[in-house]
Parts: structure tokens; sequence; C-alpha cells
């Protein structure tokens, strides 16, 4: 079976970040990740969200009929009642996808979390080339370290 992916939403699939949320003004998938998420399901991937965005501010993302349809799982604190980086997140996040599977984020803590859970932890910081990454983490043999 197909490693799961698992993305955080704001900093590495939608914009604008959270800080910069304003009535009036909604998230939107990156344009940069929609091939991205088609290439990745086409691929026999299983996608996920994990996010400690307020559940309900996605809302107009998940039922969405571009890209992000191929999210098999949305995962957020505000619903698990526990947040990135805690221990506990992780341990949710893991009844859903096995150990091992890729976790993308945007903040290295969260990375270091999901690496310590048994994670594949890649790190999305700005203005990195997350596509080439992602591909060399699915090539790498399992268990190997990402970054």
């Amino acid at each position: 079976m197909p490693p799961a992916i698992v993305f955080d939403l704001i900093g590495v699939l939608a914009e604008p970040s959270w800080r910069e949320l304003a009535p009036g003004r909604l998230l939107a998938l990156r344009p940069d990740r929609a091939q991205l998420l088609e290439r990745l399901h086409a691929g026999g991937h299983r996608l996920l969200v994990a996010s400690n965005l307020y559940a309900r501010w996605a809302d107009h993302l998940r039922a969405s009929p571009g890209p992000l349809r191929r999210v098999d799982a949305w995962l957020f604190s505000s619903q698990l009642g526990v947040a990135k980086p805690e221990p506990a997140f992780f341990a949710r996040l893991l009844e859903h996808v096995p150990r091992g599977s890729l976790f993308i984020d945007d903040t290295a803590a969260n990375c270091e979390a999901a690496a310590a859970a048994g994670l594949a932890a890649l790190w999305a910081w700005p203005g990195r080339d997350l596509e080439g990454a992602i591909d060399r983490a699915l090539a790498a043999p399992c268990g190997a370290p990402t970054s």
C-alpha cells in the first residue's frame, strides 16, 4: 500500500497565513499545490490534512470541487481536543495513518514531534522545493530520515 501523506493546511497547502485572516478573507489552496495533490492522488497515495486551524474556518475548502476533494481525511485540533506539537495530537493522527507515513508541516517543532511519534517528517520551510523534497522522501527506503 502506498504511504499516507499528511499535510499541514496553512503554510503548506493553503494561504494566507492564519495571522492574515480577516473578515471577508478566505483560505485558498495555493496554486502550486493543486497539481501536487492531483499527482500524489493519481500515484495512489492516501492524502490527509492535519491542522491546528479551527475546523469551521476550513469548511469552504473541504467542500470545494477542486483538488482538495482528493483529501481522504481532515483532522483538526479543534475537533481532536489537542494541538500540534503535543504528543497526544500525533497519537490521534496515528489512529488514521501507519507509522512511517510522511508528515509535512511548516513548523519545525511540529516536525520534530511527528518524527518522535514515528512519522517521516518533512519541514516545509518558506522557499523550499517542497515537491522535490516530497518526491525524494517517497523514493527513500522506509524508515530513512527526512529533512
